[in-house]
């Protein structure tokens, strides 16, 4: 009895063995790749080198762009405050408004207009239609001459006597 104790004891204390499923693999030696080429990607000085060119190139598009704004806001004061309005500055936003006689422009009329990807799908759903319809009538067209094919070697089998009328 003591024999199959000690033995229980043994197997309990000993490293059980994990089943790892095939997907747990993949991702175990994903996450390992992945840590690897961090490690490479941190002491290699090309990758640096390069890093620096692209936060330099940030910092210069963010400058350039900070500075247009800047331009702009300050083009936008100076309007203002020259006593342009808004909608006599700038025609191209009062696009489809009238102008009426006591010299007052009236609010733009709307035009409602189909959404361009609601065309675009529209157009591509009538091309995937027109093509499907094309595929149908060319697959039609193949059982046809494919029956076609079939009924003339029947009926020169027929006619050079290779099977009888009877067996048909």
């Amino acid at each position: 009895m003591l024999d199959t104790e000690a033995g229980a004891e043994e197997e309990e204390s000993s490293p059980q063995r994990e089943v790892i499923s095939l997907k747990e693999r993949a991702r175990l030696y994903r996450q390992q790749a992945y840590q690897k080429a961090k490690a490479w990607r941190a002491a290699d000085p090309k990758f640096q080198a390069l890093k620096e060119v692209v936060k330099q190139r940030r910092r210069d598009l963010y400058q350039s762009l900070k500075t247009q704004r800047k331009a702009a806001a300050s083009a936008e004061k100076s309007r203002r405050s020259s006593g342009l309005s808004g909608s006599a500055a700038s025609p191209a936003r009062c696009a489809g408004s009238e102008e009426r006689p006591d010299g007052v422009r009236a609010p733009p009329t709307r035009r409602v207009r189909e959404p361009a990807r609601r065309k675009q799908a529209d157009r591509v759903g009538d091309a995937l239609a027109a093509n499907a319809s094309e595929a149908k009538s060319k697959r039609k067209e193949e059982l046809l001459r494919r029956v076609r094919l079939a009924t003339t070697q029947a009926a020169d089998l027929v006619a050079n006597d290779v099977i009888s009328d009877d067996e048909e």
